[in-house]
């Protein structure tokens, strides 16, 4: 089984690198493996955003009851809403 940081990095790395639908596909392994660890659903809410996935960001968060536990899941929420028009 692949270390968390290794893969946490390989994801940063993805999303660095534009490489967004590969960052969508293994941060969303890495939330599954971690437990839906805070920073790992917000590599993942990042990953969704970038590739225009306004929705599924939302429900990721949502899912996980982040939506509103701090200011950078606030501002991913409001962002999303925005996009999807849902005022």
């Amino acid at each position: 089984m692949p270390d968390l940081a290794h893969l946490r990095y390989i994801v940063e790395d993805s999303i660095g690198k534009h490489m967004y639908e590969n960052a969508v596909f293994l941060a969303d392994k890495l939330v599954t493996m971690s437990r839906g660890a805070p920073d790992d659903v917000y590599l993942l809410t990042q990953a969704f955003m970038f590739t225009r996935q306004h929705r599924r960001a939302l429900h990721v968060l949502r899912q996980h009851r982040l939506a509103t536990s701090s200011p950078r899941f606030t501002y991913l929420t409001a962002k999303c809403l925005a996009e999807c028009q849902e005022w």
